[in-house]
């Protein structure tokens, strides 16, 4: 059932009824359409074409500190060696015991792109940029 169809079946008028669409996706397609730079400079780094594959990474949960986060840290360090054709993006949040185990196992790691958290803009648009997240 649609939202049109549910307000109809609760007796509100039709002439009072406007559908304007997911308010959160508009927004989302209207960043979309706009040309961008990006304003992280790890970013700007990056060419975005058929030539890599990209992958967007976030791994900051409370759950993953610690022994977990290194895994996935080295777990994605050996992907970046065994795989040429890959880049690997990973905005790394400010928690400083997140800094440490990212930066300390990945920093130096070719291909692999470590940002500052980024904003809403920067975000969407890299998401659209991306082949897997």
């Amino acid at each position: 059932m649609t939202a049109n169809e549910a307000l109809l079946a609760e007796g509100i008028p039709e002439r009072r009824i406007m559908v304007t669409g997911n308010t959160v996706i508009d927004a989302v397609m209207k960043v979309v359409a706009q040309v961008h730079d990006f304003t992280e400079a790890a970013l700007r780094r990056i060419v975005f074409d058929s030539s890599f594959k990209s992958l967007l990474v976030t791994a900051h949960m409370r759950e993953s500190l610690g022994a977990s986060q290194e895994s996935i840290c080295y777990a994605l360090r050996d992907l970046l060696t065994n795989r040429q054709d890959l880049h690997l993006v990973f905005p790394v949040r400010l928690n400083p015991k997140v800094r440490k185990t990212v930066w300390s196992i990945l920093g130096d790691v070719e291909r692999a792109y470590l940002a500052d958290p980024l904003d809403s803009i920067n975000s969407v648009h890299l998401i659209n940029c991306v082949d897997l997240i």
